[in-house]
């Protein structure tokens, strides 16, 4: 301290007339962030606070969990003559099924499959049509991995149909763009031409669109509005000024493919790329751990029912159960590390992927002709199933995924079980439709790709007979952020500034480089952008929910449920 003679100390007693005394104490506390630095002392000077950001941003190795919420509805009835299928069902009806059986006619009975069918962990350890192992419980229905988008499919051939009709609206590649239908509106008592999309388009008012034709020498248009005055449809439907264009060119009724374009005066970096992503497994169903999520359940009831012995096909009193609104937790067994792992544009991944696949190894969907159908949502958004699903449509065909068979003889009649075989790491699998922006360094997803599975007719008859029956879907792909890309796009001359990373964008006509910043673990801006996980042990730990839904087509029961009412159960206590 300076000037130390000039400093004088009064106590507290004598600084006025009847002060008390006070007993003063600094209070010293044990924690150290810096280290004094001696000349010729060769210690490193250390800051905790530091040299933990510093090992954060170094660390390369996650150990990702994803709390899943697992949401579906068991919607369709039928009836089997395999005898551990109808042994297992949720019955229905079973009043007419006795009336059969003491009447001596033919007994048929009728039910759901029991959630088990469906559930991520099964637990029916009595059930007689598998050799049941309580370590393989989370491996009978689903297979579950982590995935990354590796690369992209260009050429993927897409088609849309019309949701009413099933007409077929346009048949084109991932790589054209997406389609539009063009109709003729009066908006303000001006002309415009309307384009509706069966998805998002992703454009602003101020952009543009670029169609494969021109028109007085451009293929470059200007959106002038979006929607059309109805709640959403802003993000479907997009409007051009009609400034008197003639002829053939815009006709109403007919599909236009577009590419959106943010700048008309640099059209080569501004408009965007299209593709199918393509995710590569990095973790596989053995690799993980799937968990029940103890008391945590989802807010949808549980139908459960007691199944009297005289209405069920065996004569054996049962505990039948609809569906399970149990969460889950999945987890890896070992650290992921992620150096080196870049996305389908070669650019560091900042999200990694829950991807889960039925399995189906109890057989009661697929078959030898078909498997997993694939598609997008924007094919399952409609009052008729699409003609993409349809059996005979090969372009659906889920051709990432291997089936596999066992058979069963009962009463002389082979019965075949169909299920999906567990992918390898490195295996490749189709994923969402995508958009790109190079100029903007950033992308969308159009429409999330999804799965559709049925049942096996020969195992279990619902009532449809034609080539594109009822099902149900999911969604494959569900992401957890692990890094994040700043909201700002850098720029600057090739070679004029330093540290620029390896996956900048180099843009020919403005000769510049742009790029995204990863942003720091732990911080996160204005609009919310950024990650903030856990760090321990030189592990990262993120930690993101899951919706998972499994959507059935529609409705079949058409059968009621007993409606039979047992004498209430009279215990010592009653």
């Amino acid at each position: 301290m300076d000037n130390v003679n000039d400093n004088i100390i009064i106590k507290s007693n004598n600084r006025y007339k009847g002060a008390p005394e006070v007993s003063y104490q600094v209070p010293t506390t044990l924690e150290q962030n810096t280290k004094l630095l001696i000349e010729t002392d060769r210690t490193v000077n250390l800051n905790l606070s530091e040299l933990f950001d510093q090992e954060r941003e170094k660390s390369t190795t996650f150990r990702p969990t994803f709390k899943i919420d697992y949401l579906f509805k068991n919607n369709y009835s039928g009836t089997t003559q395999y005898e551990p299928f109808s042994y297992n069902l949720y019955i229905l009806d079973g009043e007419k099924s006795l009336a059969q059986r003491i009447a001596g006619t033919t007994v048929t009975w009728y039910g759901i499959p029991q959630t088990y069918e469906f559930d991520l962990i099964r637990l029916d350890s009595y059930n007689t049509h598998i050799d049941y192992t309580p370590e393989s419980a989370t491996t009978y229905n689903w297979d579950y991995y982590l995935t990354y988008p590796y690369s992209a499919d260009t050429n993927f051939n897409i088609r849309w149909y019309q949701e009413t009709s099933g007409n077929l609206l346009a048949n084109f590649l991932s790589s054209e763009g997406l389609p539009a239908l063009l109709s003729s509106v009066i908006i303000n008592g001006a002309n415009y031409l309307q384009f509706t999309c069966p998805v998002k388009h992703g454009l602003s008012v101020g952009e543009y669109v670029k169609f494969p034709f021109t028109y007085n020498g451009t293929n470059f248009f200007e959106v002038s509005s979006l929607g059309n005055d109805t709640v959403g449809s802003e993000e479907y439907i997009f409007n051009i000024y009609n400034a008197g264009y003639t002829g053939t060119t815009f006709k109403s009724g007919y599909v236009y493919m577009f590419k959106r374009t943010i700048d008309i005066t640099n059209t080569a970096d501004t408009t965007s790329r299209y593709y199918v992503r393509m995710n590569k497994v990095i973790k596989t169903t053995n690799e993980l751990n799937l968990e029940s999520a103890g008391f945590d359940l989802n807010a949808f009831n549980n139908p459960t029912k007691y199944e009297f012995s005289s209405l069920t096909p065996n004569n054996i009193a049962s505990v039948s159960k609809l569906t399970n609104s149990q969460s889950y937790t999945i987890t890896t067994k070992s650290d992921i590390n992620i150096a080196g792992l870049t996305d389908e544009n070669q650019r560091p991944i900042d999200f990694l992927y829950l991807s889960l696949v039925y399995k189906g190894y109890a057989g009661w969907f697929m078959n030898k002709s078909y498997g997993l159908k694939r598609g997008w949502e924007f094919n399952i958004n409609g009052p008729l199933i699409s003609p993409w699903w349809d059996f005979n449509q090969p372009l659906s065909n889920e051709t990432s995924i291997t089936k596999t068979s066992y058979s069963k003889v009962q009463n002389g009649v082979t019965y075949d079980f169909y299920y999906n075989e567990t992918l390898n790491n490195g295996t490749k699998i189709y994923g969402d439709w995508y958009e790109y922006n190079d100029y903007q360094q950033a992308g969308r997803i159009i429409s999330p790709y999804y799965h559709k599975f049925v049942f096996n007719q020969k195992n279990f008859q619902i009532n449809v007979g034609n080539t594109n029956p009822t099902g149900y879907y999911y969604q494959v792909h569900h992401p957890m952020r692990i890094k994040a890309y700043s909201s700002y796009v850098e720029e600057g001359e090739p070679n004029s500034i330093l540290d620029v990373p390896s996956y900048s964008y180099f843009s020919p006509n403005l000769n510049m480089l742009r790029w995204r910043d990863i942003y720091p673990y732990g911080y996160i801006d204005i609009d919310g952008v950024g990650v903030d996980y856990p760090f321990v042990n030189q592990t990262h730990y993120p930690y993101t929910n899951v919706q998972f839904r499994l959507i059935p087509e529609g409705a079949s029961l058409g059968l009621t449920q007993s409606t039979f009412i047992p004498r209430p159960i009279i215990d010592e206590c009653e």
